[in-house]
């Protein structure tokens, strides 16, 4: 065997050599960690305010009576003839509309023409027990008022119906004032502040009365 056939043999017997593997060390993104510091979790106690805007709050009555029999029978008062009684919208011309507005909007009013015995509606609304005291629509019609009349063409006294509850607390109102007395006179204005309903500059039997009466508290 000739020394390069040796050599040869002596090559081949030995292991291939082992795959040498490069690992490269990444560096990792320099991150800088804060400490984020949470404020205290709020004592139960307090309360948070949050300020809003809002008109000055009328003075408001004590709560009214709620003998439903007095009541009742001043409720049916309202309803008849030859009581000297009125309660007027704003006179100025924007806060009576925002005031008929709302009546309709959130309390409920209804929109109708009478023509002899027959009552004919003219808007939707969701109440149905309306009081029995029939408003006639004095001091000019609204807007939306105005746009029913042509929009319908009907003919009659424009009237506004009230929901019986509005005129069932002003009787619980005027059973507390009178204190068993004769409702005889009665003046008052509509007046709308922060979602509310009240009567304001109110006289009773010719004597002045400070509180204002809410008539209606409520979302819209």
């Amino acid at each position: 065997m000739s020394w390069l056939a040796m050599i040869l043999i002596k090559y081949n017997q030995l292991s291939p050599p082992k795959k040498l593997e490069m690992v490269v060390q990444q560096s990792e993104p320099h991150i800088l960690l804060e400490p984020l510091v949470l404020p205290p979790p709020p004592n139960p106690s307090q309360s948070i305010k949050v300020a809003t805007k809002q008109t000055a709050q009328p003075k408001v009555a004590a709560a009214p009576a709620k003998n439903a029999q007095t009541v009742e029978l001043l409720y049916q008062q309202l309803t008849g003839e030859g009581l000297d009684m009125q309660i007027a919208w704003p006179e100025n011309t924007k806060e009576r509309e925002g005031a008929i507005q709302f009546m309709y909007q959130c309390v409920g009013l209804q929109f109708a023409v009478l023509n002899g015995n027959q009552i004919t509606k003219l808007n939707r609304t969701k109440v149905t027990n309306y009081s029995d005291w029939i408003r006639v629509a004095q001091g000019g019609l609204s807007k939306k008022e105005r746009h029913l009349i042509n929009a319908y063409a009907v003919k009659g006294k424009a009237i506004r119906l009230f929901p019986r509850l509005i005129d069932w607390r002003l009787a619980q109102y005027l059973t507390v004032a009178l204190r068993g007395k004769t409702l005889t006179h009665f003046r008052a204005n509509y007046q709308i502040k922060n979602q509310q309903l009240f009567l304001g500059n109110i006289w009773l039997n010719k004597q002045a009365i400070t509180d204002s009466w809410m008539l209606y508290h409520g979302q819209c």
